[in-house]
């Protein structure tokens, strides 16, 4: 009994595979990266069912003001026989970078649309730095590291770094890119990032105010700049 009830559902399954090979079903759309900036390069997962493990999933997408189309055509294989069964599919759909703004996507399966409330927003691309400790006063005896943290997808190319103020030698600009290169220490900041640190900074500054400009040049070309001003009291 058992043989003839498998035979059964073997011979039901082959032949109602043409029919069953046209379903299919979104399950969830995701897009990617987490961040997504007008530099990002947007790629969006579409995952759902299909009737057999050997349908063959084909899609294409276009791009219309802020409506984005992905169309999906599930078709049987003619060079293959599976028994029916439901088995998930996935497929990516690398969009590349788009103008800020917010956006749609719809998913059409078998020219049925079968999901539209998948929406994102992409926000301009900035590149921030911030230096430490932040602008303020701080006594002689007051010992702290000098910090840099660069939030960024980019490497950094070249540096430079400038200091003003009492201590000098000069009532300029003074360029310290070198010995300032040679004391940092970096460090992986995540998700994307980098950090530098240059230990004992405070021991190098004297009394009064010192005012350090950061200059960083990127390898996409950008270049980020900042600055941060040091009272140092004497002793109270």
């Amino acid at each position: 009994m058992d043989k003839l009830i498998k035979s059964l559902f073997f011979i039901i399954s082959f032949i109602s595979a043409p029919a069953w090979a046209q379903w299919g079903e979104l399950v969830d759309i995701e897009i990617s990266p987490d961040t997504l900036t007008d530099r990002s390069q947007i790629a969006i997962t579409v995952k759902g069912d299909k009737g057999d493990p050997c349908q063959i999933v084909e899609h294409s997408y276009t791009i219309d003001d802020n409506q984005i189309a992905i169309d999906a055509t599930i078709r049987g294989n003619p060079v293959a026989i599976c028994l029916a069964a439901v088995v998930p599919f996935e497929f990516e759909v690398l969009v590349g970078s788009l103008a800020v703004g917010d956006y749609s996507v719809t998913v059409t399966i078998n020219d049925t649309l079968d999901r539209g409330d998948a929406e994102f927003t992409v926000v301009p691309y900035t590149q921030k730095l911030t230096l430490s400790p932040a602008t303020g006063t701080y006594a002689s005896k007051q010992q702290f590291d000098f910090g840099m943290v660069l939030e960024h997808d980019a490497e950094v190319v070249s540096g430079e770094a400038y200091v003003f103020g009492q201590n000098t030698g000069s009532e300029d600009w003074v360029d310290i890119s070198a010995p300032l290169a040679q004391c940092l220490r970096s460090g992986v900041l995540e998700p994307q990032g980098t950090t530098y640190r240059c230990p004992s900074l405070s021991e190098h500054l004297g009394e009064g105010t010192h005012t350090l400009l950061v200059k960083l040049k990127l390898s996409d070309a950008s270049e980020v700049t900042e600055a941060v001003t040091w009272t140092i009291l004497g002793e109270l």
